[in-house]
């Protein structure tokens, strides 16, 4: 829970979002895998001052492990959010291959 509340409050302060308790449009950030519980929890969502780019909505290094779904779509880190969007952040799964034997 702590977790939480360090994400949102940065989300807060660097992008003068508001937590949103009026049911105004906004957007969904949701949160799988070990990704939800480094932020500390699954879902948020956040009322928008304006237009952020994906990669401002989940500030860590290792992107490249990550994938980014803006409205069920794959998107690019440098994409644009807006209110209304659904922004889902996952970890990259990977193996499954066929066996021959």
């Amino acid at each position: 829970m702590e977790a939480e509340n360090v994400l949102i409050t940065y989300l807060i302060k660097r992008f003068k979002f508001q937590l949103n308790k009026d049911y105004v449009a906004m957007v969904k950030i949701r949160y799988i895998g070990y990704i939800a519980s480094i932020v500390g929890t699954s879902e948020t969502n956040i009322k928008l001052e304006g237009s952020v780019r994906v990669y401002e909505l989940l500030p860590v290094k290792d992107r490249e492990r990550i994938i980014a779904l803006v409205n069920g779509k794959p998107a690019d880190w440098s994409d644009y959010v807006n209110d209304e969007d659904t922004v889902i952040f996952m970890p990259i799964i990977g193996g499954g291959g066929i066996s021959t034997v």
